[in-house]
């Protein structure tokens, strides 16, 4: 599992966050993340957290990442 959240700094119980089921290893996997349901809040911080909730996950490359 991927989770992404979104953060607003300044009210830290201001978030939202998505969990992205990733079940491919070992080669670079696309993953989109949809948070028009959020409403419009102000969002002001990305947490990536990649192997969420399994020790040892092993280690992850991150590129590209982009906002639409």
């Amino acid at each position: 599992t991927f989770k992404v959240k979104m953060e607003n700094f300044a009210k830290p119980n201001e978030n939202t966050e998505k969990d992205i089921i990733v079940d491919k290893a070992n080669e670079w996997v696309e993953i989109s993340v949809d948070f028009t349901d959020a409403g419009a809040t102000n969002f002001d911080r990305l947490v990536l957290f990649p192997g969420w909730d399994v020790s040892n996950a092993g280690i992850f490359y991150i590129d590209d990442i982009d906002q639409k």
